[in-house]
Formats: structure tokens, C-alpha cells, sequence
């Protein structure tokens, strides 16, 4: 395709909700900032796509599009609810567990599963500490 031909190419598909990270980020922190001052809302993922009138699809798409703004997005949002002075902290754990993957607790539990074998070397052991070693081991039951 010579180069005329691929600058008169349209493109296809819808434009992007948003024209750059820096759009995105900027209507986020608005949301955020009407959330905390003027609506006294808790702001939430949700929250945000109804203001902008889209849907939660298209903000998870943003992720393809601008990751890194994507990510700075979330954390926007979530530092906004813990920062939140107007809603019970029961709500905001609540949100924070469900939209942000917060836990009550982590679960350590391992399960260790190792057999050790091991192959004394008698070579070194003198004869007194040999006969020593026979008459506990006619002690020793072996399951």
C-alpha cells in the first residue's frame, strides 16, 4: 500500500471514549473532586460511569488503552473513599472489599509435604560408639 493510500485510510470502529490518559485521569479526578464536595457521595467505579455517561465495560477498556492511567484511575477512586468523611467506615469497607479486593484477614495456611531420607555415615564412629549405637537401636520399634 503506497503511502497515499495509508493516509486516507479511515479508521474503524468507534472513536475511544476518552483522547489520551491525560483525559481520563482529568474526568476522573472531576468526578472525585464533585463526589467529595459538592454531591458528599462515596465515589465509585459505577458512580463515574454514570456521570460520563458510559458504561463499566468501556472503563475496564481503558485498562487496553492507557494502563498506566487506568491503574493511577483505581487508586484515585479508592484513596477518594478512604479519604471520604461523610460515609460510615462500614461502607466504606464494604466497597473496598468488593470493588478493590480488600480482606479481613490473609490466609497463610501451607500444606508441606516432604520426606527426608537420610543415610547415616558410621565410618567415622569409633567401635565403643558403634556398640552403643547397636544396643539402642534394639530398643528403637520401627512402624
Amino acid at each position: 500500500m503506497d503511502q497515499v493510500a495509508a493516509t486516507n485510510k479511515k479508521e474503524r470502529g468507534q472513536p475511544r471514549e476518552f483522547e489520551d490518559e491525560q483525559a481520563f485521569l482529568d474526568a476522573i479526578l472531576e468526578y472525585v473532586t464533585l463526589c467529595n464536595t459538592k454531591w458528599l457521595w462515596i465515589p465509585t467505579i459505577t458512580g463515574f460511569c454514570v456521570h460520563r455517561g458510559i458504561t463499566r465495560e468501556t472503563f475496564y477498556q481503558q485498562k487496553q488503552y492507557y494502563s498506566d492511567a487506568y491503574k493511577k484511575g483505581r487508586d484515585m477512586i479508592e484513596n477518594a473513599v478512604w479519604a471520604h468523611s461523610h460515609v460510615s467506615d462500614a461502607l466504606k469497607i464494604f466497597y473496598l472489599k468488593n470493588a478493590f479486593n480488600y480482606a479481613d484477614k490473609i490466609d497463610h495456611t501451607q500444606n508441606i509435604e516432604a520426606t527426608i531420607e537420610t543415610k547415616p555415615d558410621f565410618s567415622k564412629l569409633s567401635v565403643d560408639e558403634l556398640k552403643v549405637l547397636k544396643e539402642i537401636a534394639k530398643k528403637v520399634t520401627v512402624k
